[in-house]
């Protein structure tokens, strides 16, 4: 599922995956991966998914019956969930934050021009990237136009130092291209960010859109500014927002994954 919606972006933006010997090897693997996946569909007692998209790629591709195939969400550590998130300020909503890696699956490509737009629409906000350390120095070339007062770079950390860096952040940013999941965006919920998404993977299940969260078209640059914009704009809609987030954020838990789980392998047992 990855492969085929991502090469699709790498079409659409001009990205070349594999070039020189590697590309005769990269056709072979992927040969190689796509048959493993027709017999892992046709052999496996079940298949366990945490995105609705991913649940109906795999039923309609190789034609599983229910209840072959289970979408179980994920949940944030108890850490974020255990202790109250902190009141959304004006000067906390002026802080956009993005965790991931600076490549294209992550919807790099949308996201720089859309919060260099918004950086220069909103002098007094600033965006925070925490990403491997090994990225940064290309990060910093991407931003080249933003004053360096408004781009921060944080390298990855333990999920404490995580939780510090969303609790001072009021949007999150979450431009994905494609994914099995995401789990940072369900994170940012739980601290009481506004969450702006991509509408792909297990976060375009758990959002209601409006109101505990945001959900753009994947690679709509101008639905992003525009979105993240309008929260920057309305205070009082932000902070209902980030409520409602932190509410939907709580029932999502490990323990509620692992019962559905459970509940899913008894079904499977019965057949």
């Amino acid at each position: 599922h990855m492969d085929r919606v991502l090469g699709k972006w790498q079409r659409a933006l001009g990205i070349r995956s594999r070039s020189g010997w590697k590309a005769p090897m990269g056709a072979l693997l992927d040969h190689r991966v796509a048959l493993a996946c027709r017999q892992a569909a046709a052999n496996a007692d079940g298949i366990l998914v945490n995105s609705s998209a991913d649940k109906a790629f795999i039923e309609n591709t190789y034609r599983l019956p229910e209840p072959r195939v289970a979408c179980v969400p994920q949940a944030s550590p108890a850490g974020f969930l255990d202790t109250p998130a902190g009141p959304m300020t004006p000067e906390r909503l002026n802080q956009l934050v993005f965790v991931g890696p600076a490549q294209f699956y992550k919807g790099v490509d949308i996201m720089v021009p859309a919060v260099q737009e918004l950086m220069s629409k909103h002098p007094d906000a600033s965006f925070t990237w925490v990403c491997p350390e090994a990225d940064m120095n290309a990060i910093e070339h991407l931003f080249t136009g933003t004053p360096r007062q408004q781009l921060r770079l944080l390298p990855y950390g333990a999920q404490d130092q995580l939780k510090g860096v969303l609790d001072v952040c009021g949007i999150f940013i979450f431009p994905s291209l494609f994914e099995g999941f995401g789990k940072a965006p369900l994170e940012a919920m739980a601290r009481g960010l506004c969450v702006v998404s991509s509408n792909v993977g297990g976060i375009a299940d758990i959002i209601d859109s409006g109101r505990d969260g945001v959900l753009v078209p994947a690679g709509d640059v101008r639905a992003l500014a525009a979105a993240v914009g309008h929260l920057l704009s309305d205070f009082p809609a932000a902070v209902a927002m980030g409520k409602n987030a932190r509410e939907t954020a709580l029932e999502y838990t490990w323990l509620r994954t692992g019962q559905e789980i459970s509940r899913w392998l008894d079904v499977l047992e019965r057949r």
